[in-house]
């Protein structure tokens, strides 16, 4: 082999590792579909003051690296250990809204809480703790 061949050859050898990495991070070869890369859990109330049990409604943002059509299964678990009923979600582009109600607290309680979304498959990946505090009257 003459040594300017393998000066040819080398950068594409190196242009290929980025994508076998990316391979890697995401969905075994062979499986069509993308994986969930983010999911994000906000509250509507951050700090609630007033008549119990408040009522807070969390939304999570699930982001997939492309768009995807197979299922996509999640729980809620929230800072108490209770969990939520396994759900399974069919997203119709990159990213998809899910949303959980919480009843929490009663008369005179002060409760600081949070709720965050476990993904289970594709792949497994957990949200963000969405932290509330609540002071009932």
């Amino acid at each position: 082999m003459r040594a300017g061949s393998l000066a040819r050859v080398a950068p594409l050898w190196l242009a290929a590792i980025p994508l076998a990495a990316q391979r890697g991070a995401g969905a075994p070869a062979g499986k069509p579909g993308a994986v969930v890369t983010a999911v994000r859990v906000v509250v509507d109330q951050v700090s609630y003051q007033g008549p119990c049990p408040a009522k807070l409604l969390f939304t999570a943002t699930i982001t997939a690296a492309t768009p995807r059509t197979s299922p996509i299964s999640y729980q809620w678990v929230h800072s108490d250990g209770v969990k939520g009923p396994k759900r399974t979600l069919r997203m119709v582009g990159a990213t998809a809204t899910v949303t959980d109600h919480w009843k929490l607290g009663a008369s005179g309680q002060m409760v600081r809480g949070w709720n965050e979304l476990h993904i289970l498959s594709p792949n497994r990946l957990v949200s963000n703790q969405a932290m509330t505090s609540v002071l009932c009257r």
